[in-house]
C-alpha cells in the first residue's frame, strides 16, 4: 500500500471516480463530483488530494482546498476538507484517520491556521473538530406585497459585476477571478433533486446585489435556500420574496452571520429567526499564529492599551489567554474552538465565568466570537 501522499496526475480521474461511487452512484445519482468541485479535484490541487493507493487504485482519499477568510480586511488562511471517502471494500481499516492526520500535518506546513470540514461525523468530532460559529437562520414564506425589484437571471456577461459586488463584502472568502468563476460553475452544477439559479437584483435598471438559489423539488413540493448573496440587503430580501412567488416555493431559507445587517431587517419585519452554527465543523490548527493574524481585526475593536496587554499561549495541550493577572485556560481544543468562534447551539456547550476578570470580559465582549463567512456558499467543499 502507498500513502499517505498526493495524487498523481494520472490518478486524478480515478479519485473522481471513487468519490462519485461513494457519494453519487451508490445513491442512484449521476456521477457529477468532478463537475461540482472542479477546483478541489483537479491537477492544480493534486498535492492536496491525499490518497492511500493499493494495486494502483486509490482506495481512500481526503481532499482539501487552501483559501482565506477576509474578516474586515484581515486574511485568515484556512483549509476546507471535503469529498472524504474510502472504497466500501476497504472501510474499517482506519485509512481515513491516517489521511486526516496527514492532511492536518500538511496544513500546518502550509501555515493554514483553521480547518473547516463539511461533515459532523464522529471521525471528525473525535479529533476536536467542533460544531461552532455564530450564525442565524430564517425561513422566508410567500408574500404578496413584494413587487418593487426585478430578479434578472445571470448571464456570463454579468460576472464582472458579481465579482465587484462580492469584493465589497466585509466578511468573505478571498477569491481570484478564476476562483470566482470556477466556484460559480461548480457550485451551480445540478445534482440529485438540487437545481440552481443565479439572480441579479435590479430596481429602476440599477443592480444592487445578487444571490444564488438552490432549488429542491420532490414531487409537487418545492423549496429553496440561498447559498450566497452580496450587495444591498434590503434589495436582496425583496428579490428572495419575488423568487418565492415566481417559482411557487413553500419557503426559502437563508443562513447568515450574526453581525450581518440582514438580521436587523428581518427582525424589523417581525420574522422569527433561530440560532445556527457554521455548516460542518471547524478546528483551530495553530492557535498562537491565528491570534497573531487576528490582531489587526482586534485593534479595530479594542484600545491599543488593552491589546498590548493581551497574552496567549499553547503548551502541552492547554491553551490560554491573559491580560495582566487575569487568565483563562482551556483544557480541550473543542472548548477553544467554541470560545473563539461561537458556542454550539443544539448540544451541550461551554460557558465562561469572567466576573472577577473585568479586562478579559471587556476583551471577550468586544471581539468574540470572531465572525467568519458562511461556508455553505460557493466555496463549499
Amino acid at each position: 500500500m502507498e500513502g499517505p501522499r498526493g495524487t498523481k496526475s494520472q490518478e486524478i480521474q480515478k479519485v473522481i471516480d471513487l468519490t462519485d461511487q461513494v457519494f453519487r452512484i451508490s445513491a442512484g445519482l449521476a456521477p457529477t463530483m468532478g463537475q461540482e468541485f472542479p477546483l478541489l479535484l483537479n491537477d492544480k490541487n493534486k498535492e492536496r488530494m491525499r490518497v492511500m493507493v493499493e494495486e494502483n487504485q486509490p482506495i481512500a482519499v481526503v481532499n482539501y482546498y487552501k483559501s482565506s477568510f477576509l474578516i474586515q480586511g484581515t486574511p485568515i488562511p484556512i483549509g476546507s476538507v471535503g469529498a472524504v471517502c474510502t472504497h466500501p471494500e476497504h472501510q474499517g481499516r482506519g485509512l481515513a484517520t491516517v489521511l486526516l492526520d496527514d492532511v492536518e500535518n500538511q496544513m500546518r506546513q502550509e501555515d493554514i491556521f483553521l480547518m473547516l470540514v463539511s461533515g459532523r461525523l464522529n471521525i471528525y468530532r473525535r479529533r476536536s473538530c467542533s460544531v461552532s460559529g455564530d450564525f442565524y437562520k430564517v425561513s422566508l414564506l410567500p408574500s404578496e406585497k413584494r413587487e418593487k425589484v426585478n430578479i434578472i437571471p445571470y448571464e456570463s456577461k454579468d460576472i464582472d459585476l458579481m465579482i465587484q459586488l462580492y469584493q465589497l463584502e466585509s466578511l468573505r472568502y478571498e477569491r481570484t477571478y478564476d476562483e470566482f468563476t470556477g466556484f460559480l460553475e461548480g457550485g451551480t452544477t445540478p445534482w440529485g433533486n438540487n437545481e440552481y439559479e443565479v439572480y441579479l437584483v435590479q430596481e429602476q435598471e440599477e443592480t444592487y446585489g445578487y444571490f444564488i438559489l438552490r432549488l429542491v423539488r420532490k414531487g409537487e413540493e418545492a423549496w429553496g435556500d440561498i447559498r450566497e448573496y452580496a450587495g444591498d440587503r434590503r434589495e436582496i430580501l425583496e428579490g428572495v420574496y419575488a423568487t418565492i412567488n415566481q417559482h411557487g416555493l413553500s419557503h426559502i431559507d437563508i443562513s447568515f452571520p450574526s453581525q450581518d445587517p440582514i438580521k436587523s431587517l428581518i427582525i424589523s419585519e417581525g420574522i422569527e429567526i433561530q440560532k445556527e452554527n457554521q455548516i460542518g465543523t471547524l478546528k483551530i490548527l495553530q492557535f498562537t499564529k491565528l491570534m497573531d493574524q487576528l490582531k489587526p481585526y482586534f485593534s479595530s475593536l479594542v484600545s491599543e492599551n488593552l491589546l498590548n496587554q493581551l497574552e496567549y499561549y499553547e503548551k502541552q495541550g492547554r491553551y490560554g489567554l491573559a491580560i495582566g493577572k487575569e487568565k483563562l485556560e482551556f483544557t480541550t481544543l473543542d472548548e477553544l474552538n467554541q470560545f473563539i468562534f461561537g458556542t454550539a447551539h443544539e448540544e451541550l456547550s461551554y460557558s465562561w465565568d469572567m466576573q472577577d476578570k473585568p479586562l478579559l470580559q471587556q476583551f471577550y465582549n468586544a471581539v468574540f466570537p470572531v465572525p467568519i463567512p458562511w461556508a455553505g456558499g460557493l466555496n463549499f467543499i
